[in-house]
C-alpha cells in the first residue's frame, strides 16, 4: 500500500485501455486524472512509465501548506478507534479522520453544501500510513522529479485549497488566486513538454468535485483535454446549464475558460 504500488496498478489500467483488454476498445489516447494523494499517483505513473498522453492533477501542486500539516496531524488516527471501523479488523496501520474534522480540511464555505459534508463524513474511508509516507510525498512536492513528464499537464485547485494554498513548509506562500498564478509557480518543476496550465475554482476548498460550483472543474478538464490532447473541438462541450460564455474556450487563453491560465 504505497504510492508506487498504486502507480503500477494505474499503469496496468492504462495498458489495458490501450490494448482493449478492459472494454474491448483500443483507446489511442489516454489521460490519467488524480485528486489529492492520487495526484501523486498519476505523477509517479507518468514519470515511471511514460505511457499516457496527458495528466490532470487536482488538489495538489508543489506546495504543502503549513496549516494543512497541523490540521491533518490532529485529524488522523487509527481507523480501528473510529466508531465506523471499530469492528473492521483493520490493523493500526490504517488511518481515518476523526469525526467532525473533514469540513475544515476539505471544504470552504459558502461553496459547500452542509448535507454533502455530512454525507462525506458518513461515507469516509481509510488510508494506509505507508501511502501517506511523508518522505515520498515531499520527494514529489519539493523536487523537480516531475520534469520527467513529457506530456501536457493540467493542475486544478480550489481557490481555498487548505493542503496547498498559502504559507507552506518550503518557506514560501503559494498563490491560488488565478490559474495563471498557479501555472507560473508550477512551471519551474515541469519540463517544457508539459506545457503546464492551471485552473482555479473560485471559492472552492480542496474537494473541487463536491463543491457547489463543481461543474466548473469538469468544464475546465474537458476544455483542456480537447485543446491539448483530444480530437474534438471545444464547441462540442457538454450542456452545463450555466452562463454559456463562462465555459467557452478563449482563443487568447489557449482556448481555455477564463478561470484558467498558462505561461505566456
Amino acid at each position: 500500500m504505497t504510492i508506487q504500488s498504486a502507480a503500477f496498478v494505474a499503469h496496468e489500467l492504462v495498458q489495458g485501455l490501450r490494448n482493449g483488454s478492459i472494454t474491448g476498445i483500443q483507446f489511442g489516447k489516454v489521460i490519467t486524472v488524480g485528486h489529492s494523494l492520487s495526484s501523486l499517483v498519476v505523477w509517479v505513473e507518468a514519470i515511471n512509465y511514460g505511457d499516457v498522453d496527458g495528466v490532470i492533477v487536482s488538489g495538489a501542486a508543489h506546495s504543502l501548506a503549513t496549516l494543512f500539516g497541523k490540521l491533518l496531524g490532529a485529524a488522523l488516527y487509527p481507523a480501528v478507534q473510529d466508531p465506523r471501523f471499530v469492528n473492521s479488523g483493520l490493523d493500526a496501520g490504517y488511518l481515518t479522520t476523526r469525526p467532525g474534522t473533514r469540513a475544515a480540511l476539505y471544504y470552504s464555505l459558502p461553496d459547500a453544501d452542509p448535507a454533502v459534508i455530512a454525507s462525506d463524513e458518513e461515507r469516509k474511508d481509510v488510508v494506509s500510513a505507508s501511502e501517506l509516507n511523508l518522505n515520498d510525498v515531499l520527494a514529489l512536492v519539493t523536487t523537480d522529479a516531475i520534469r520527467a513528464i513529457q506530456v501536457p499537464v493540467l493542475t486544478i485547485l480550489g481557490e481555498n485549497d487548505v493542503p496547498t494554498c498559502g504559507p507552506n513548509t518550503q518557506g514560501g506562500n503559494f498563490d491560488c488566486s488565478t490559474g495563471a498564478a498557479v501555472a507560473m509557480q508550477e512551471a519551474p518543476f515541469y519540463s517544457a513538454e508539459a506545457w503546464i496550465h492551471a485552473c482555479v475554482i473560485p471559492f472552492s476548498g480542496h474537494v473541487v468535485s463536491l463543491a457547489i460550483n463543481r461543474r466548473l472543474q469538469v468544464a475546465d478538464a474537458v476544455a483542456w483535454s480537447s485543446a491539448f490532447v483530444g480530437q474534438r473541438k471545444f464547441n462540442d462541450r457538454p450542456d452545463l446549464d450555466e452562463e454559456p460564455g463562462f465555459f467557452e474556450g478563449l482563443p487568447w487563453n489557449d482556448n481555455l475558460p477564463c478561470n484558467c491560465g498558462g505561461i505566456q
